[in-house]
């Protein structure tokens, strides 16, 4: 018998208790292609997971954002009413029940019955509901309000001193940018609270001498800072007030400027995404499709076929006339060897940071991007099914300077003649070819890529300083194919003589073969 529970089909129903000691699974009851949310209300006060089905997305909801491998309980700690596990999400961490109830405590703070949970909420053993639900998740965070975020996962909850891994996550960029609110839940025993000085803000309790909300953006701020300075009111507003400084490490940074151009935001999307990592490859790039306003079919592609997807998103931008904010990301990485117009892709795992291959070892991608810029002016083009971008750009071509005019790295002569390419060694210098010279099979060229624009730092004030030009230096691999192997910074004005060329921009690997060799 169908049971109709705030509009929706109410397809489980398992006490807490039970949920103690055997592993949740939606398997059986759950039907491809709908929407399903954890009934807010019955898991508080009834002591009952419910999950509502539903054919249409509903109008008010809340969704919550964490991650899969958080912040683990501490040695001898236990969850002060127990944990639970969901069948097919094996490798996350188990799910405290104490976290939930909170997180739908704040739910209902704020006048929403429905909860989503992907862990719950998702079909985690059924491969086509799992693609048809990170198809539409950017759908279903566009209408969160609020987001809750539970920066250290779904194990405990944190207080605010303690840093986590959530901005390094894929999945948490979206989670961040496209819900109507956000709401950061933490450990908190002062009440209603304001942050004040630089930072200004507020904290909310929620559950009383437990936990309390406040804004994500107050909370990033008080990380970049490293604290904030909260007034607190134990006693009443009209009594005197208890003022203290706390420590705030749950964030890392984020650029949050609503006011700037859209290739600026897209900018800062894709340099923070380079950064994250996630349990599969393709992920990374599913993750912030819906940031750009692109649905792909993810059946389409391998769990490993990060550059498939990525070729594929990068298709559906160009289409549109957008600028091509995705190049050059850093200078600090080297060039993919089959999409070169982008860095090479890191390694990605589900837990810890997104790590690069340089100088024999392994690092955290966050110290080789380290760059507080964004590349402005960027041209616009078209990309193919392997990944070569073509347009066209201001071009000169280069060789390898005889006599080089300086020796210090990455700096460039004020006459835009010769210029070094940035690089961890820089032992050349690279100068401008004669006018008329032809162009022979292993030719180099440097192509104006765009103009170095700085981000600007709500908590830091504006970055001030010179702009230079930012040049991609590629070479000649076949019949008008070139792929990046450099780049570099110049003068803020190039020479008239730099002519309009149109190039073919990618490889030198060929996509399709091998992803066919890896298929065998």
């Amino acid at each position: 018998m169908v049971k109709i529970v705030l509009g929706g089909e109410a397809i489980k129903e398992v006490s807490l208790d039970k949920l103690k000691v055997e592993p949740f699974d939606i398997t059986d009851c759950a039907n491809l292609q709908r929407y399903r949310f954890i009934d807010a209300d019955a898991f508080v006060n009834g002591n009952l997971l419910r999950v509502i089905e539903y054919v249409e997305l509903p109008e008010r909801f809340s969704t919550i954002s964490y991650i899969w491998k958080g912040n683990p309980l501490r040695e001898g700690e236990e969850p002060p009413i127990g944990s639970f596990t969901v069948v097919g999400a094996e490798r996350a961490d188990p799910v405290s029940i104490d976290v939930v109830k909170s997180a739908c405590h704040t739910a209902l703070h704020y006048n929403q019955s429905l909860v989503w949970l992907d862990k719950v909420c998702i079909a985690q053993a059924v491969g086509k509901d799992k693609n048809w639900q990170i198809q539409i998740m950017g759908s279903l965070y566009k209408r969160a309000d609020p987001c809750i975020i539970l920066p250290g996962g779904l194990s405990r909850l944190l207080p605010l001193e303690e840093p986590t891994a959530w901005v390094g996550r894929a999945w948490t960029l979206q989670e961040a940018l496209l819900p109507q609110s956000t709401k950061v839940l933490f450990k908190w025993k002062h009440g209603d609270s304001a942050v004040q000085g630089v930072i200004a803000g507020s904290i909310y309790e929620i559950e009383p001498g437990k936990t309390a909300v406040s804004q994500m953006t107050t909370l990033l701020e008080g990380t970049l800072r490293s604290g904030m300075n909260v007034v607190t009111f134990p006693n009443g507003l009209d009594q005197p007030n208890v003022e203290f400084d706390i420590e705030t490490h749950l964030f890392g940074t984020l650029w949050d400027s609503p006011h700037d151009p859209n290739d600026l935001n897209e900018a800062a999307i894709w340099k923070s995404a380079v950064m994250r990592t996630s349990s599969r490859a393709v992920d990374m790039v599913f993750s912030i499709m819906a940031l750009f306003g692109v649905q792909l079919d993810t059946s389409k592609f391998h769990e490993d076929d990060r550059r498939g997807a990525t070729i594929a998103l990068l298709r559906e931008l160009m289409r549109t006339g957008r600028r091509a904010t995705w190049m050059i990301i850093s200078l600090g990485l080297r060039a993919d060897n089959i999409i070169s117009t982008m860095p090479v892709m890191p390694k990605t795992s589900v837990e810890g940071v997104a790590q690069i291959e340089k100088g024999g070892e392994m690092v955290p991608v966050g110290k080789v991007v380290n760059e507080y810029w964004w590349l402005k002016n960027t041209p616009t083009g078209d990309v193919d099914e392997l990944g070569y971008f073509e347009f066209s750009a201001p071009a000169r071509m280069v060789r390898r300077a005889v006599e080089p005019g300086h020796q210090k790295e990455w700096e460039n002569d004020s006459d835009g003649k010769t210029f070094s390419p940035y690089s961890d060694v820089v032992d050349y210098q690279l100068e401008l070819c004669e006018d008329g010279e032809e162009e022979g099979p292993d030719a180099v060229w440097a192509i104006k890529a765009g103009v170095m624009e700085f981000f600007r730092m709500g908590a830091f004030g504006t970055m001030t300083t010179h702009t230079p030009i930012v040049l991609m230096i590629v070479k000649r691999h076949g019949e008008n194919k070139y792929h990046r192997f450099q780049g570099a910074e110049v003068v803020e004005e190039l020479p008239k003589d730099w002519t309009i060329r149109t190039f073919r921009v990618g490889g030198p690997e060929d996509y399709k073969k091998i992803s066919q060799d890896k298929s065998k």
